[in-house]
């Protein structure tokens, strides 16, 4: 779970700010760390233990609902 949440803070979208004055922007996060545990605790809870992969895959894609439902 905490590799995939380091994954998730690396690669997920950021908004920059330019600082006026400053030789730096600030970075946030496009969604609040805590709306990016819940979806990663999410997609661990409810996958599908029947399937024989038994892999979890994370992507940039943000939907309330799962793939087949989308």
């Amino acid at each position: 779970m905490r590799r995939a949440e380091r994954f998730l803070v690396d690669w997920m979208s950021v908004v920059g700010k330019i600082v006026s004055g400053q030789m730096s922007r600030i970075d946030t996060p496009a969604l609040p760390g805590e709306a990016e545990r819940e979806a990663l605790a999410n997609t661990f809870i409810h996958r599908d233990y029947a399937s024989a992969s038994g892999s979890v895959s994370v992507a940039q894609r943000h939907s309330p609902w799962p793939p087949d439902r989308s």
